[in-house]
């Protein structure tokens, strides 16, 4: 889970590695809260993974590792040869040279070694990493047609199940990519040469001015002043912290203990779709999922047709009376609430109110099948569900360019539960 503003690349801000500093940002202890992520924010962590350039890496330490082993045998060889013609028990140089040989063959069989070390521990991430790619994704897909079929209560209760079950692939992943990444290396740092006994050929006194530095281009003056753009960061869930605090010091701790995490005005909810189509939400909507910021209870939210200008209604899911919209990030009015001109509701008048006319003269107010707007088309519908969706439950979508729309199954026609 992304915790910064900065990335990971040298260009984002991010950390550049230094040998002296191998593995001491990263420790082994720590673990994620992954209750604080329901599946659709942990598929937004992993859909990007399993990529190409990750599996890469992969090839290449591995190639890197075969050709300094083949490298290494070479010089052996050539060393074993010069030996033979060149004795060390003769010669003091020719003993100082052939030690330099055995220093430069021990060393490049170490990078291979730690080459070949680090590449298995990255093919080990990789792989943890796409299976539960592919196993959040199909959990994703459940998550997106559990509204088809039941109601409210069969909602909260698969949706708990399945992020019981996203939380559990999760945890053992991040407990298999810690074990793998210890023990990635770095390549041990070669002795201190002997001094080269050779004079260079040439070297720039104080008397000799040294060509002034190159000028960048245009073009390169101009990309390097571009900010860097950071990666995406997808919030938690309201009242739960991203991360579990390990214990410090030698007293005693509650085991599993996580402190609550304040809920945010504003932060997105855990949020079930409801396509269009459903006979709680017939115009698409969402159902709001129980927890800190919401209640003991969900609540249903039904989207109005569209272009009627009507606020969405926000209803309990266990009963008649309107709920609270919470920690809606969106405003969500009941829609049919006209108030008088002092501000209260006693001008509003009633849904039946008959207007008296004076027989014979044609009525002013007109049928009201010629005032009435036209049905929405199917089209219509499920572009302002989607759109309206991927604002409300997954805002950090709409600041990635060129986004896709959240994955979910238009349900086409409306059955009863």
């Amino acid at each position: 889970m992304n915790t910064g503003p900065v990335g990971m690349l040298r260009d984002e801000g991010g950390y550049v590695a230094k040998p002296q500093d191998a593995l001491v940002l990263w420790p082994t202890h720590g673990q994620t809260n992954w209750i604080a992520a329901d599946p659709p924010r942990v598929w937004d962590m992993l859909r990007h993974e399993d990529d190409e350039l990750g599996w890469e890496q992969v090839k290449g330490l591995r190639a890197l590792a075969s050709l300094l082993t083949a490298q290494a045998d070479k010089l052996a060889g050539y060393r074993d040869a010069l030996a033979q013609m060149w004795p060390a028990d003769q010669s003091t140089a020719a003993s100082l040279a052939l030690n330099r040989l055995d220093v430069l063959i021990a060393s490049m069989r170490a990078d291979s070694g730690t080459a070949i070390q680090n590449a298995l521990a990255i093919d080990g991430i990789m792989t943890v990493t796409a299976n539960a790619k592919r196993e959040v994704h199909e959990i994703v897909k459940q998550w997106e047609l559990t509204t088809h079929e039941g109601g409210p209560e069969w909602w909260d209760r698969e949706a708990a199940r399945l992020s019981y079950v996203t939380e559990q692939t999760m945890t053992a992943t991040e407990r298999a990519i810690r074990d793998h990444r210890a023990q990635i290396t770095m390549p041990l740092l070669p002795s201190e040469a002997p001094k080269d006994l050779r004079k260079p050929i040439e070297e720039p006194g104080p008397e000799k001015e040294r060509d002034p530095d190159p000028v960048p281009s245009p073009k390169t003056t101009v990309s390097s002043s571009r900010p860097a753009r950071g990666p995406i960061t997808i919030p938690s869930l309201p009242g739960y912290p991203p991360l579990v605090t390990t214990p410090v010091g030698n007293g005693p701790e509650l085991q599993s203990a996580t402190p609550p995490a304040p809920a945010t005005p504003g932060q997105p909810v855990s949020m079930l779709p409801i396509a269009p189509g459903n006979p709680y939400a017939p115009y698409g909507g969402g159902y709001v999922l129980p927890g800190p910021g919401v209640g003991r209870n969900g609540y249903v939210v039904a989207l109005p047709p569209p272009g009627s200008n009507s606020a969405a209604v926000v209803s309990s899911a266990r009963g008649n009376a309107v709920a609270s919209p919470g920690m809606m990030p969106m405003p969500m009015g009941v829609p049919g609430q006209v108030a008088s001109r002092d501000g209260s509701q006693s001008g509003r008048r009633g849904a039946d109110t008959r207007w008296e006319v004076t027989r014979g003269v044609p009525p002013v107010i007109g049928p009201e099948h010629s005032t009435s707007a036209a049905e929405p088309t199917q089209e219509e519908i499920e572009t302002q569900f989607r759109e309206w969706f991927t604002q409300t439950a997954m805002p950090w979508r709409t600041t990635e360019a060129r986004e896709q729309m959240p994955i979910i199954t238009i349900r086409r026609g409306a059955t009863s539960s």
